[in-house]
């Protein structure tokens, strides 16, 4: 009832002054009210006059939704709300709003992207990521609540929507931009070898035009290779307007339900994103700033849509609504999960690097590694593979993860310790487990006594507590569980103690290797023999 009234005194309001006044006085024949109001005796359509321009009249029969509402006939009442010109109204308001909104807020984020600045010195631990990092979500998170300011969930989707399109344009072009332009981490290393030399001089020399088309063709890639299909949101169904609502027409926003502009797909986009990126200064900070940025901003994205969610969900009237709304916010998600990529692919670039021309002496002494072990070198301490773990996290500490952890974010740093992990574990599985293929000669895995066995246990324990040690928060301790059930199966009497703890009397531990590896790994044991493991019912 409430409703109906402001209905009534909306209408009302944009009645022509003649109606109202005809309404205060005498009573009117129903020719009379028509011919005052211009409607034809239809007050739920402005009919057009001679020069063929809609005249402005009610636009609702507040009397017929009063009543509607008052009867609870809520179908009808609504669809004289769809079809009044007060309708239609806000509709064409809330799309020059919403164009002007996006406009500021492109302008504004270019803006805060062309003044980047350095983290001062004196930073936190949490604070090592530039000015722009801060100022683009500032931007964001005044234009989404002046959008809730305004009280409709189809404006709301359709600034959602820009918010997106900017995250996965600007912004994402912006972030693989820095990390390509300040990509020179392995020209530190003393130790660079030729063809790295020469692969980082080129890099180094590409021009600022050719650094932002690498930068745009990867974002891009990023797009494109992002689940989903891209969809138009904002069809003549979903939402009011004759031509596709708030987002319809010549000159409305379209977004991505997938968070994949079409724009962004098209040769042309990047061309277009690449002239953009090159007006941008130099970057006035290095690498591990870049990587910091491209994290910070995916976490922003998703505090964005946890700030927002509540109070955009409240602006909903029906399922519908709450549908476009709840798809709006997905997108934010999206675009976090493709600037955290942007991150993961800037530290496998740094890993590899430094792995690359840090870590050679090691590796020769794991190629030296033996595990059939004697009992008299094993009382001596003659012991190869602990002159490879300890070489090993001699240079993972001093060359390789040196200086780097007081320039990184915490889950950066977390993340680039996995990855050294990982690439530790891979190495040692192929240099001592499994069979490596080169080229037409295949070099069989090393064999193990019950001596070199213990060896192996106390390595693989070694190097899982050093890289536990090194992180923060997160656990890396999973990377080493392949390691620690081989090391487990070498370590056993014989090869029926494997119904102790395989299947129904595993408890709680979840074998990482299959059957079939689980005999080659039993057959790498000197003193089992072949019929006993082929024996197994695994």
């Amino acid at each position: 009832r409430a409703s109906a009234y402001f209905v009534f005194l909306a209408a009302r309001a944009l009645e022509p002054p003649t109606a109202q006044v005809a309404a205060a006085g005498a009573p009117q024949t129903p020719a009379q009210r028509d011919a005052s109001s211009g409607t034809n005796g239809d007050l739920r359509s402005p009919q057009p006059d001679a020069s063929g321009t809609p005249v402005a009249g009610s636009g609702v029969d507040a009397g017929a939704a009063a009543a509607a509402a008052a009867g609870g006939d809520t179908a009808e009442f609504e669809l004289c709300i769809q079809r009044s010109v007060l309708r239609r109204n806000v509709v064409e308001l809330s799309s020059k709003y919403v164009s002007l909104e996006a406009f500021f807020m492109r302008e504004n984020v270019r803006k805060a992207m062309l003044l980047d600045e350095a983290p001062p010195e004196s930073v936190s631990d949490n604070a090592r990521f530039s000015s722009a990092s801060d100022d683009v979500f500032f931007v964001f998170q005044k234009c989404a609540r002046r959008a809730l300011s305004y009280c409709s969930a189809e404006t709301m989707v359709a600034v959602l929507g820009a918010i997106s399109e900017v995250l996965t344009t600007d912004l994402l072009c912006f972030v693989y931009f820095r990390i390509f332009e300040t990509d020179n981490f392995s020209a530190a290393s003393s130790s660079v070898s030729a063809k790295s030399a020469t692969v980082t001089s080129s890099v180094q020399a590409s021009s600022p035009s050719s650094i932002a088309q690498a930068a745009a063709s990867a974002a891009a890639a990023a797009i494109k290779a992002a689940p989903g299909d891209s969809q138009a949101v904002g069809s003549n169904s979903g939402l009011p307007g004759a031509s596709g609502g708030l987002l319809g027409g010549s000159s409305g926003l379209f977004w991505s339900s997938s968070v994949t502009p079409t724009s962004v797909s098209s040769t042309s986009a990047t061309a277009i994103a690449t002239a953009s990126l090159t007006n941008y200064p130099p970057a006035r900070y290095g690498f591990s700033v870049a990587l910091n940025n491209a994290h910070i901003t995916a976490e922003y994205a998703l505090k964005l849509r946890a700030g927002l969610e509540r109070d955009a969900l409240a602006l909903c009237r029906n399922a519908r609504e709450r549908s476009m709304v709840s798809e709006a916010l997905a997108q934010l998600v999206d675009a976090s999960q493709l600037l955290q990529n942007s991150a993961d692919e800037g530290l496998a670039k740094l890993c590899d690097a430094l792995v690359a021309s840090r870590l050679r002496a090691s590796m020769d002494a794991l190629a030296r590694v033996e595990y059939v072990v004697s009992e008299a070198d094993y009382a001596r301490g003659d012991d190869s593979s602990d002159e490879f773990v300890q070489l090993l996290i001699s240079e993972m500490t001093s060359r390789v993860l040196a200086g780097l952890e007081p320039k990184l974010v915490e889950q950066n740093w977390d993340a680039l310790v996995r990855r050294l992990a990982e690439w530790c574990v891979k190495r040692l599985e192929e240099a001592t487990i499994l069979p490596v293929q080169k080229g037409s000669t295949t070099r069989a895995a090393r064999r193990f006594n019950g001596l070199g066995a213990l060896r192996f246990d106390r390595d693989v324990r070694a190097l899982s507590a050093f890289f536990a040690a090194k992180a923060r928060k997160s656990s890396v301790r999973d990377v080493f569980a392949r390691l620690s059930q081989i090391a487990l199966l070498l370590n056993l009497d014989s090869p029926a103690e494997l119904y102790d703890i395989w299947g129904a009397n595993a408890g709680g531990m979840t074998w990482r290797l299959t059957p079939s590896e689980v005999r080659k790994t039993l057959a790498l044991r000197v003193e089992f023999s072949q019929e006993a493991i082929k024996s197994l019912k695994l």
